[in-house]
């Protein structure tokens, strides 16, 4: 293997690197935002507030990163594809780093968030914020 081909392979794997360290950003952001919500609104709940609700707000953000997490994993998956074009040796323009022909293969975004096991975090939180939120709020009707 020449010394391109292997900078070439450096650099996409950098990429699919970064794709990975975003998704444990995303993941770690997610569970912060999900948290300092429901905070907020024990905060909320203490003043006469809904606790409920305010809790249930979080399932929104969670809902997005979750789905921002599904559309760096398919770019992840779209540089492995090139990653292992370039592997095979195929003829591609040096240095090249499109990675759209490599996502005709892959699963839509949805189906990679419902899908990857990886992706179970977001279900998880999102059943804990519901199931806190009517603990919670169920102690507070009742008082």
């Amino acid at each position: 293997m020449d010394d391109t081909r292997i900078a070439h392979l450096t650099m996409v794997q950098g990429v699919i690197g970064r794709m990975a360290s975003n998704s444990l950003a995303l993941k770690s952001l997610a569970a912060t935002v999900s948290a300092a919500i429901i905070a907020l609104a024990a905060a909320q709940s203490g003043q006469g507030g809904n606790f409920s609700t305010v809790a249930l707000m979080a399932l929104l953000p969670l809902a997005i990163f979750w789905f921002l997490d599904a559309y760096y994993l398919r770019i992840e998956r779209a540089y492995r594809g090139l990653f292992d074009a370039i592997r095979r040796g195929e003829r591609l323009e040096v240095f090249a780093m499109d990675y759209r022909p490599y996502r005709a293969n892959i699963m839509m975004t949805l189906r990679i968030g419902l899908l990857n096991p990886v992706m179970a975090v977001y279900p998880a939180l999102m059943i804990l914020i519901v199931v806190i939120a009517m603990i919670v709020g169920g102690a507070h009707v009742g008082t």
